[in-house]
């Protein structure tokens, strides 16, 4: 090789490096570009009372607990969030929801709203009962004091413990935009038996047809002293004592689509955790605004390809 073609191969490589070193350095910028996206505000309720213990749902092939398949869909969510949009977590039992986290950006904060949805479980809960559309009020009272407003999204099986008698439901004011939040139905259609756990997470089987309420206690009235002797109701009227399934669990679809009507809610079932992910993000943002993504892989990854290319030639067999 003669000294002309050396010398032109030596600036070329110099060259290459000089560039790559350039590449590099503006990926030490970390360069931006901004894009414009639908921003989403949620604040996701996760209900962590027995019956979302019920095992009847399949992640990866496995079967898994209500719980865990609404902890996958809550994460799958925030994971496909644009950059911008806020998440909050709240948790419901009896008839109560506890505010975790109030909304937050979620990829400045994806670390510790999954560690925070990852720790959630029943052992949280403060009590057996599960009064779903009591929750659903108390939910929308967290969501009135929160300046921004954020879109309530409640995770539920809709499985109301001691049953509820339709005329003593909670009533919701009329709402002028209906839009407050999203009802999320967790569970299958086929009644599974409940698992029971002790104060300390252990298992203890599951809830036995003797073991649980299976009417509204308004109904009860005087006790009566034979198997199914009538009782007297409080308004006078008379009422046959009963059982029926509620140690049993399954989604209450048709309860959570009323119940989602008379809040102002929209209802949507958790099928698997990609589908309801798409399915919030497909619901009205919002706002829509640019949000700043990080390009700083592009020049890195020039910088890279150009230095592999550089090494390449060298090693190639030179004539002389």
């Amino acid at each position: 090789m003669n000294e002309r073609l050396r010398a032109l191969l030596r600036r070329r490589e110099a060259l290459a490096l000089l560039i790559a070193l350039l590449l590099v350095a503006i990926a030490l910028l970390r360069p931006t570009w901004n894009r414009s996206g639908a921003l989403h505000s949620f604040l996701i309720v996760i209900d962590i009372t027995q019956s979302m213990n019920t095992r009847d749902q399949r992640l990866r092939g496995q079967l898994h607990s209500r719980l865990a398949a609404a902890k996958a869909a809550a994460r799958q969510t925030i994971l496909d969030l644009t950059c911008g949009s806020r998440v909050g977590l709240m948790v419901f039992s009896e008839y109560r929801t506890f505010v975790l986290f109030a909304p937050v950006e979620v990829c400045n904060n994806f670390t510790e709203l999954s560690n925070a949805l990852e720790r959630i479980d029943g052992r949280m809960s403060w009590a057996g009962a599960s009064e779903v559309a009591k929750g659903v009020s108390f939910a929308l009272r967290a969501r009135q004091a929160l300046p921004e407003r954020p879109l309530l999204v409640f995770f539920t099986d809709g499985h109301e413990a001691p049953p509820l008698d339709p005329r003593y439901r909670t009533r919701f004011e009329a709402v002028a935009d209906q839009r407050q939040g999203v009802l999320v139905g967790v569970g299958g259609d086929r009644p599974m038996p409940i698992p029971k756990f002790g104060p300390d997470g252990q298992a203890l089987g599951f809830w036995h047809v003797d073991e649980v309420m299976h009417d509204d206690p308004h109904n009860l009235g005087r006790g009566g002293s034979v198997a199914g002797e009538t009782t007297v109701h409080e308004d006078g009227g008379r009422v046959a004592t009963k059982r029926s399934n509620e140690h049993l669990s399954s989604l209450r679809e048709p309860y959570l689509k009323a119940l989602a009507q008379e809040a102002g809610f929209s209802y949507i079932r958790l099928l698997e955790a990609q589908q309801t992910s798409s399915d919030l993000r497909a619901l009205p943002p919002s706002k829509v605004a640019r949000s700043p993504v990080a390009i700083d892989w592009l020049p890195a990854s020039g910088a890279l390809l150009l230095l592999v290319v550089t090494l390449l030639f060298s090693l190639l067999p030179r004539r002389h």
